[in-house]
């Protein structure tokens, strides 16, 4: 179990940055609007 907490805690400190993601603790959610939601049927 300690071994998947690792991977997880380098996962979120060194890779998730660089793929862009913010935590939110640092700033507000983001994501698609209603509009576009409804435009792909969700």
């Amino acid at each position: 179990m300690l071994m998947h907490a690792h991977v997880l805690e380098s996962f979120a400190r060194y890779v998730a940055p660089e793929l862009g993601w913010v935590p939110a603790t640092e700033g507000p959610a983001t994501g698609y609007t209603r509009e576009e939601l409804s435009a792909y049927g969700v």
